[in-house]
């Protein structure tokens, strides 16, 4: 929640956060890496009030540690969201619920400076917001070819 991770910026911790959730599952694709953080500038907001430098990373293979399926209808996104629990099929290794060997990559860019702004308008949510957006994408495209990624490409909804 929001009062919890405040409260740990309070007491001086950092914190990771993974934006896309529940959304990012039913998004996946073979050709690119998709995530859903669009509109999602709550982020952004949070580094605003709380004068929080932003660390933007990638985790690279996660996405095809497992194989899954959900219907092409949206029923299981839609239930889902209200359930507020992922709802799908997936499998790894032997069809069970091991994951496939893949090396998992956590690439780590360029840190974004935030200064501290008590009561942040919707234009510096927006610049910041921005900032970590490009900040993820440069990540992915700066490693992917190294880590034999260089056949995808990153889209954010």
């Amino acid at each position: 929640s929001r009062a919890a991770i405040e409260k740990q910026l309070a007491a001086g911790n950092n914190i990771g956060l993974v934006g896309d959730g529940i959304a990012g599952i039913f998004q996946c694709s073979l050709e690119e890496e998709v995530i859903a953080l669009k509109n999602k500038k709550g982020l952004a907001k949070l580094a605003l009030r709380n004068g929080r430098h932003i660390i933007p990373c990638y985790s690279f293979g996660n996405t095809e540690a497992f194989s899954l399926w959900y219907d092409s209808f949206g029923w299981m996104e839609w239930i889902s969201r209200k359930a507020q629990a992922s709802l799908f099929f997936y499998w790894g290794k032997f069809g069970l619920p091991i994951p496939h060997r893949v090396n998992i990559t956590m690439a780590i860019g360029d840190m974004i400076e935030v200064e501290k702004v008590e009561n942040p308008t919707q234009a510096q949510i927006d610049e910041v917001h921005q900032r970590i957006l490009d900040g993820v994408e440069k990540t992915f495209n700066t490693y992917k070819n190294a880590l034999g990624w260089g056949h995808k490409r990153m889209r954010f909804v």
